[in-house]
């Protein structure tokens, strides 16, 4: 799993965290891509001249790695 959607470690990181963290869905990937609607996405990582076939889920999780690898890039130091 990259980084950016780890939620933690369930041996060392404190257990209500984790718990608050996945009942709130809180990781930074998560709140990165709450941030974007798919058009942003689009118009930021889309390529209109690709010949790539991609089920429309898959296009848009593809897009929306693209935009927190990047972020978490940029957020990480």
């Amino acid at each position: 799993m990259q980084d950016e959607w780890n939620i933690g470690n369930i041996l060392t990181d404190d257990k209500d965290e984790l718990i608050r963290k996945i009942i709130t869905k809180d990781t930074f990937a998560l709140n990165i891509a709450r941030k974007y609607p798919i058009s942003t996405l689009v118009s930021k990582f889309g390529n209109p001249y690709s010949d790539k076939v991609f089920d429309k889920s898959d296009y848009l999780m593809y897009l929306l790695n693209k935009l927190v690898r990047r972020e978490y890039e940029l957020n990480k130091n």
